[in-house]
């Protein structure tokens, strides 16, 4: 989980990066916190005078939604959706809609001094800077380690093959096996998944599995086919005395 915070300043909201639209749902979200009072205010709406508290967004669906190029039922889904997590509460009124963030102080606090929140927006009190100096190293010593600890390695994905979508090989393995055994590589993957499907065998690697396979086949000797026995004997012709000959002995005639 990341630690620590950054400050983002209101001007944001005026760089032309910011008025890109659509505004992805993170960006809608820390509109809505730059967008909020950072302390009460008071503003006159529909006749009457209102106060709106700290940490509160006063705008219509409307204008929301042309803001974050959305339109006005993605808004308030979007909305309903933060809602139900805790991070707002909505309220339609007559004078508007007042989205209230939760726990504001959150993303606007630096720190307290004698008890007492001190808003980001107002400054910080000299006494409170050695706080936050070592906060903030705390939190670049972190960064550090961060940086050098191995990153994890990241693991190609595999693609189900095979009539059963049991065969695991990634789009690396199928290639090399196409490339390598052009003519056995198909039958194969099909022969592996039929033997895993019918004996409920697993195997780790299912790449070099078919890799062995093909090989033990192509190592071994080829059988030749077996000669018809009847070829063996040579063919003879008879006359027609000859077989009448043949008869007669048969016969016992002779």
């Amino acid at each position: 989980m990341a630690n620590g915070w950054i400050a983002l300043h209101r001007s944001l909201l005026d760089h032309w990066l910011w008025k890109d639209k659509p505004f992805s749902n993170g960006q809608a979200w820390i509109d809505l916190i730059l967008l909020a009072n950072h302390k009460d205010v008071k503003e006159y709406v529909n006749g009457s005078l209102k106060t709106f508290k700290k940490g509160t967004v006063n705008r219509s669906i409307e204008s929301i939604s042309h803001r974050w190029g959305w339109n006005r039922k993605k808004t308030r889904k979007f909305l309903n959706a933060l809602e139900v997590d805790g991070m707002v509460s909505v309220n339609v009124t007559t004078h508007g809609t007042t989205i209230s963030l939760i726990n504001y102080d959150i993303y606007q606090t630096v720190g307290k001094t004698n008890g007492t929140a001190i808003d980001q927006t107002e400054g910080q009190p000299r006494e409170n800077r050695g706080t936050q100096t070592t906060m903030n190293n705390n939190d670049n010593n972190e960064n550090n380690k961060r940086e050098e600890e191995p990153l994890p390695e990241i693991k190609a994905p595999k693609y189900q093959s095979g009539k059963y979508n049991n065969v695991l090989l990634t789009q690396e393995e199928a290639a090399k096996l196409a490339g390598e055994f052009p003519a056995e590589a198909a039958a194969m993957i099909e022969k592996l998944s039929e033997y895993m499907e019918t004996t409920g065998k697993k195997y780790a690697n299912h790449y070099a599995v078919i890799c062995k396979w093909i090989r033990e086949d192509r190592e071994k000797p080829k059988q030749q086919p077996k000669k018809n026995q009847s070829l063996e004997f040579a063919q003879r012709t008879y006359t027609d005395d000859q077989i009448r000959a043949l008869e007669r002995k048969k016969l016992g005639l002779e």
